[in-house]
C-alpha cells in the first residue's frame, strides 16, 4: 500500500478513536446511558460506521449525541472509502496477481510504456501467440514494479520478455532504464530473462539475452528483405538526408550480394561527408563516383535528384527515404507532377502511414512486429550458423554466449543473406537448397564460396576492417580481406557452413 494511503488510513482511525473516547467520556456518567465501557463505545462506533445500527447502544447526553452525530455522518464517507478500497485492491492487486499466477507458464511480454510503436508490437504479439501482455504504464490495471514482475517469473525466466521502448528525445535513456532493471540479475555475462531496448546507444558489452535495436536499422533490414535486388546490374537511386537513408545505403552495401561478381550502381542524393567518415574503408572495395566492371559502384550527388532527369529514366528503382515523411510524400507528388507516369512504378517511399498507390515501407505496423523486434527466427539461425562454424573450425571458437557483439552481428548479417542464397540456387526451401549445393561440381561450389566471401568481406569493410597479413581484432585487421583468388584453398572453403545451414531452414 502506498505511503499516502497509509497516512490517510492512520489519520482516519485516529479521528474515529478520538470521537469514540469523547463519546465515552460524556456517556459513562449518565445513569440512562447504555455506553459505560470502552468496549461499548467501540461497538457503537463500529456498528454506526458500517451503517448496521443494532440499537443496543446509543448516546443519551447532549455532548454524547453530538459526538454520535459526527460518527453517523462519517459513516457515509467511511463505508464509501472501504468499498472503493476493496474494489481497488481487487482490480489493482488481487485479480491481476491471480491472473498472472494462473498464466505463469506462458510467455510474458512486459512493456514500459504504451505508445504507437509498442501498441503495434503488442497487437502483433497477441495476434501470433497466446501470451500475457503487461504494460506497466497502465497503472489502473498493472500495479507492479519491474522487480515484482521478475520475482514472479523466478522459476521460468526464459519466458519473460521486457521491452524498454519509451518515446524519448534522447533514446539512450531507454538503455539507462533497462540497465537499472537488469544489472542486479546478471550471472556469467548472461541476463536470465530477455531484454529489448530501443536505443541508438551501443553499450560496450552486450550481455546474453540483451537486444539493443534501433528504428533506422530495423527499417533498413525490413526494406531489403521485402524489396531485394532484382538483378546483378540494377541501378538504384536513394534520395534523402538523414538516418534512414544512411541505414538503407549501409545495409545495401554490406548485404546485397546477389551473385559472386556483380555491378550494381547506387546513386545517392544525400550529404556524403558523415557517411564516408563513418565508413572510411568502403573505398577499399566499392568504386566511388565512377563505374567499375566487376564490383558495385556508389555515386554521391550534391545536386537535387530533380536535376538528373536522364538518371531517373534509367534507374530501376527510386527510394525516397528522408527522415521527414512529409518531405518524402512531397517528393513523390513532385515526381508524379513533373515526370512521366511510366516512371511511377519505380518509386519506393519511406512513409510512416500505409498507402495503396505506392510501394511504401516503414509504418509502425510493419516495423514493430515480433518478427522484426524479437528476431527469434533470425537469432536462432545465427546461433546455428555459429555452431556449424565452430564444428568446422580447426581452432577452438567461442559459443554464441561468449561472442563479441561484432561477431554476433556478423552472424546475423549472414542469416539475413540466406534469401539471396536460396535465389542463387533457385531453391524453394532450405532443404532443396542444401541438396542442390551438395550436388554442385567443384567449379560451381567455388562460385558459391566466392559469393559468400564477397558478402563476408563487404560486411567487414563497411565496419572499417581492412587487409593486414597479421590478424588484429582490436585494430580491425584481417588477412582474408582480399580478393577470393588470393586466398588459400582452406580459407576459400572455411565459410561452407553458411551454405550448409540452409538445411536448417524450414
Amino acid at each position: 500500500m502506498k505511503k499516502k494511503s497509509l497516512i490517510y488510513l492512520a489519520a482516519l482511525i485516529a479521528a474515529m478513536l478520538c470521537l469514540t473516547f469523547i463519546l465515552l467520556f460524556f456517556e459513562r456518567e449518565s445513569d440512562e446511558s447504555s455506553i459505560k465501557t470502552v468496549s461499548d463505545a467501540l461497538w457503537y462506533t463500529v456498528v454506526t460506521l458500517t451503517t448496521v445500527g443494532y440499537g443496543d447502544c446509543y448516546p443519551v447526553t447532549g455532548p454524547g449525541r453530538l459526538a454520535g452525530a459526527v460518527i453517523v455522518l462519517c459513516s457515509l464517507g467511511v463505508i464509501a472509502n472501504i468499498i472503493a478500497g476493496i474494489v481497488s485492491l481487487i482490480n489493482g492487486g488481487i485479480m491481476p496477481g491471480i491472473y498472472l499466477k494462473h498464466n505463469r507458464k506462458k510467455n510474458w511480454y512486459v512493456f514500459s510504456e504504451a505508445n504507437d510503436k509498442t501498441n503495434s508490437l503488442m497487437a502483433d504479439i497477441k495476434k501470433n501467440s497466446d501470451a500475457v501482455i503487461i504494460c506497466l504504464s497502465e497503472k489502473k490495471k498493472w500495479k507492479f514494479s519491474w522487480e515484482e514482475i521478475i520475482k514472479m517469473k523466478n522459476d521460468d525466466p526464459d519466458t519473460l520478455h521486457l521491452f524498454f521502448m519509451d518515446e524519448r528525445e534522447e533514446d539512450y535513456l531507454n538503455f539507462c532504464a533497462a540497465f537499472e532493471v537488469y544489472k542486479n540479475y546478471i550471472q556469467d555475462e548472461t541476463i536470465p530473462f530477455h531484454v529489448y531496448c530501443m536505443t541508438g546507444y551501443k553499450p560496450e558489452k552486450i550481455y546474453v539475452n540483451l537486444s539493443c535495436f534501433h528504428l533506422y536499422e530495423n527499417t533498413a533490414r525490413l526494406y531489403w528483405s521485402r524489396y531485394p535486388l532484382d538483378s546483378d546490374s540494377e541501378k538504384i537511386i536513394i534520395a534523402g538526408n538523414g538516418k534512414y537513408s544512411e541505414a538503407i545505403l549501409r545495409y545495401a552495401l554490406q548485404g546485397n550480394v546477389i551473385k559472386p561478381v556483380q555491378n550494381v550502381h547506387y546513386h545517392v542524393f544525400m550529404d556524403k561527408r558523415d557517411f564516408l567518415m563513418n565508413h572510411y574503408c568502403m573505398e577499399n572495395y566499392f568504386s566511388a563516383d565512377k563505374s567499375a566492371d566487376e564490383r558495385d559502384s556508389v555515386f554521391f550527388y550534391s545536386s537535387s535528384w530533380r536535376e538528373e532527369r536522364k538518371l531517373l529514366e534509367e534507374a530501376d528503382r527510386i527510394i525516397f527515404c528522408s527522415d521527414s515523411e512529409s518531405e518524402n510524400l512531397s517528393s513523390v507528388s513532385d515526381f508524379r507532377k513533373y515526370f512521366s507516369e511510366a516512371l511511377d512504378k519505380k518509386i519506393h517511399v519511406l512513409a510512416f502511414s500505409s498507402f495503396e498507390d505506392i510501394k511504401s515501407f516503414g509504418s509502425n505496423q510493419e516495423i514493430f512486429t515480433e518478427d522484426i523486434v524479437v528476431h527469434e527466427k533470425l537469432n536462432s539461425l545465427a546461433v546455428s550458423m555459429n555452431e556449424l562454424y565452430r564444428q568446422s573450425s580447426e581452432t577452438e571458437q567461442p559459443d554464441w554466449n561468449h561472442l563479441s557483439e561484432f561477431k554476433r552481428q556478423s552472424n546475423l548479417a549472414a542469416a539475413d543473406h540466406i534469401m539471396y542464397k536460396l535465389r542463387y540456387l533457385n531453391a524453394r526451401n532450405g532443404r532443396e537448397a542444401l541438396e542442390k549445393f551438395e550436388k554442385l561440381d567443384d567449379r560451381q561450389k567455388k562460385e558459391c564460396r566466392r559469393m559468400e566471401h564477397e558478402r563476408w568481406m563487404r560486411f567487414h569493410i563497411m565496419n572499417n576492417w581492412c587487409y593486414n597479413a597479421e590478424r588484429n581484432n582490436e585494430l580491425r585487421h584481417h588477412p582474408d580481406i582480399c580478393p577470393f583468388d588470393d586466398l588459400s584453398e582452406s580459407s576459400q572453403a572455411k565459410d561452407d557452413y553458411a551454405w550448409e545451414i540452409l538445411g536448417n531452414i524450414k
